[in-house]
């Protein structure tokens, strides 16, 4: 399995991962204002990008790609940052790695149920039309904010490149299989210990804040409700403020240096 990813930067290492569709280029102004503070690590998830396609997407099963980048730098004790879907990964990454200092999760509710539904009313477009259509009509609804016409292009660009057997292979089971996904969630969090940040910029489903009190107690809930689904590129240098103070404030001494 070839997963593709870039480091640069200097200090405690900081691992990005992209939402759905994605690609790791999407975090690269964000890198860019924190690459002072942090060893950034952007990679692309299995499917995505120029990791390998056609390959085993099951979404809890993404977590692996993460370990294999950490592996792969030698990296211990890291910060996780993800996005959308990248947000679910760090989760259950987090809930399977002890050394795993404190976790970032940009947009992406944890309990799956109100997206299982939306997903299963898009289920005959999934097939029937191109990803990169599907993939834009979710991002459209859910908002995307203030965004210039070259970051729009640069999320088509990512889209286009995606193959509908890896979208179904990480749609599949959250349709197909809301009930059992959502226990092995539900089992995953229960293991998560780390300081953990939620930060929502679309409305959440309902109920979910009490979910996140009950299910991760020690999470930080932030909303940052108007910015769009993609607050690493409509609010950059807020973004990257946010970590900053965020981690400065759970982890006072600093993790560990460059692993």
């Amino acid at each position: 399995m070839s997963i593709a990813y870039d480091r640069v930067g200097e200090g405690p290492a900081l691992l990005l991962v992209h939402g759905i569709g994605d690609e790791r280029s999407v975090w690269a102004e964000l890198i860019g204002l924190l690459r002072e503070q942090f060893s950034c690590i952007a990679m692309d998830l299995r499917g995505h990008g120029e990791s390998d396609r056609h390959v085993d997407c099951e979404p809890l099963g993404l977590a692996r790609d993460v370990h294999a980048v950490l592996e792969r730098e030698d990296v211990r004790a890291p910060i996780l940052l993800g996005h959308s879907l990248g947000g679910f990964v760090v989760t259950i990454a987090a809930s399977e790695r002890a050394d795993v200092r404190a976790v970032l999760n940009v947009d992406q509710p944890l309990e799956l149920s109100s997206l299982s539904a939306a997903l299963r009313a898009l289920e005959p477009a999934l097939r029937a039309r191109s990803v990169a259509e599907v993939l834009s009509e979710v991002l459209e609804q859910l908002g995307t904010g203030p965004l210039t016409s070259a970051q729009h292009a640069q999320l088509r660009a990512s889209r286009n490149s995606m193959k509908r057997e890896d979208l179904l292979g990480i749609w599949g089971p959250v349709i197909a299989q809301p009930r059992a996904l959502n226990e092995a969630v539900v089992l995953a969090t229960s293991r998560v210990r780390q300081p953990y940040l939620s930060l929502q910029c679309c409305a959440a489903p309902p109920g979910y804040d009490g979910w996140l009190r009950t299910h991760l107690p020690q999470s930080d809930a932030v909303d940052w409700l108007g910015v769009g689904h993609v607050p690493q590129l409509a609010c950059t240098p807020r973004l990257a403020q946010l970590v900053r103070t965020w981690v400065a404030r759970v982890l006072p001494h600093g993790p560990p240096g460059r692993g």
